[in-house]
């Protein structure tokens, strides 16, 4: 996934699902639980974002919604437009380098507790708190096979 991460640039589309969106910023994170496991975020137009791990243990793309619940930390299980989801994570998110885009358009630091679905395993929220501002950076997403991403020149 390194090789994809590298050729994604402001001039590029990024095709998920078959569907295009031009990048409008790309920033790579580490977090403090996992420093040595470096990941992207590529964010595009509408609020939506794409994470794809260097290692590519799973990719997921969303859009950042309304607070999914203002409960900090939130409960170790959420209800979710009509899915049931179970707490997976609780960690600290630091900024590596901003690739490209505004620096204000990246989230920068983040604490978020991460929510896998229950029955529908591909469902997946990452509920975020923007240490700079204090603002919630709530991501509803779906998990994504590797071979759903491409990109087009």
């Amino acid at each position: 996934m390194i090789k994809i991460i590298r050729q994604i640039t402001p001039q590029c589309r990024v095709l998920v699902q078959g569907k295009a969106y031009r990048p409008l910023a790309k920033s790579i994170y580490a977090t403090v639980a996992c420093p040595d496991e470096p990941y992207a975020k590529i964010f595009f137009a509408g609020k939506r974002v794409l994470v794809i791990p260097w290692g590519g243990a799973f990719v997921y793309f969303g859009k950042e919604v309304s607070t999914i619940t203002r409960e900090v930390p939130p409960p170790a299980r959420l209800f979710y437009e009509g899915t049931k989801y179970r707490r997976v994570a609780h960690d600290y998110q630091v900024v590596l380098s901003l690739e490209f885009g505004a620096a204000l358009a990246a989230e920068g630091e983040v604490m978020f507790w991460d929510y896998n679905g229950v029955v529908k395993k591909n469902m997946f929220l990452s509920l975020g708190i923007v240490q700079r501002t204090g603002k919630r950076a709530d991501v509803a997403a779906v998990l994504l096979q590797k071979n759903e991403i491409s990109l087009k020149a």
